[in-house]
């Protein structure tokens, strides 16, 4: 738990540094490096599942970009009557490896029922993925994303199994 803390505040250092030095050199945050984007997914059946995953992201360079993410999921059980709520967040780093291949990393937080306590009990579950990805470029600012993630903080309450698949849609402003 204290390396992801530590990766975490990396993270954050790093991203501050390159805002300062963006304003240091005079330039503004542009609004056209700005994209929005996220998931959306849902699934009905005996398990029903209403996934809303919005993420705000900002092109630091033409190669790095980082963002923060919202999560909430409606999750019933129709079999078992039992239903409950998951929400939480991430901040995420991406690095274009070509204009169709990036890296990502992503440190995940979200509060849930205690899938090990099985009660009403509530847990804050976090997750570090690591893993790569496809983008199709829909416009000059907009793409479709594949992405192939690898949980290195997978543990019993973990929501995910390894490996996580990803689809998404990234919206330049």
């Amino acid at each position: 738990m204290k390396l992801i803390s530590f990766l975490v505040l990396i993270f954050i250092l790093q991203f501050n540094l390159l805002i300062a030095q963006n304003i240091e050199n005079g330039n503004k945050l542009k609004k056209e490096n700005i994209f929005l984007g996220g998931n959306l997914g849902l699934q009905f059946g005996n398990v029903t599942i209403i996934d809303v995953s919005p993420i705000v992201g900002y092109k630091v360079t033409e190669k790095f970009s980082i963002g923060i993410g919202a999560k909430y999921q409606y999750i019933n059980y129709r079999d078992y009557n039992y239903s409950f709520n998951v929400y939480g967040g991430s901040i995420f780093g991406r690095y274009n490896i070509s204009d169709y291949l990036f890296a990502h990393v992503e440190y995940e937080v979200l509060n849930m029922p205690s899938i090990v306590n099985m009660n009403d009990i509530r847990t804050n579950v976090s997750s570090l993925f690591v893993g790569g990805g496809y983008r199709q470029k829909i416009s000059k600012n907009s793409s479709f994303n594949i992405m192939g993630l690898w949980n290195l903080n997978e543990s019993l309450e973990s929501p995910y199994t390894n490996p996580i698949i990803r689809i998404s849609l990234d919206i330049g402003l």
